[in-house]
């Protein structure tokens, strides 16, 4: 009898279009970090857009890739929230929001 190992996708969502880990608002980074401020530490700016920006969000649905399988892919974060357990992210999904000139995780509830 063979076993199977289910993959677990996690919906990693980034609005962080100018970063070269960026894939239609899907991060494609081998590694992800969160620091205790709550900033994304991978990211990596681009002059390639990974997104057509400059269409207005109401002229057609945005498409997105894929979500990630997190058997391959390390997760850390460091920010005070109730969704890590031993320093890995256990949350469904993770949105880093373009606020600032950082990218920002948006899925962090403080403990």
């Amino acid at each position: 009898m063979a076993i199977r190992i289910l993959e677990k996708e996690m919906d990693i969502r980034c609005r962080k279009t100018d970063c070269k880990y960026n894939d239609k608002f899907t991060c494609r980074a081998r590694e992800l970090a969160i620091n205790e401020q709550g900033d994304c530490v991978v990211y990596e700016k681009t002059d390639k857009k990974a997104v057509d920006t400059t269409k207005s969000m109401f002229s057609e649905i945005p498409q997105y890739a894929r979500q990630r399988d997190v058997n391959h892919l390390k997760i850390e974060c460091e920010a005070p929230c109730i969704l890590k357990k031993e320093g890995r992210c256990i949350a469904n999904g993770i949105t880093i929001n373009d606020w600032s000139k950082k990218p920002v995780c948006m899925t962090i509830v403080k403990k």
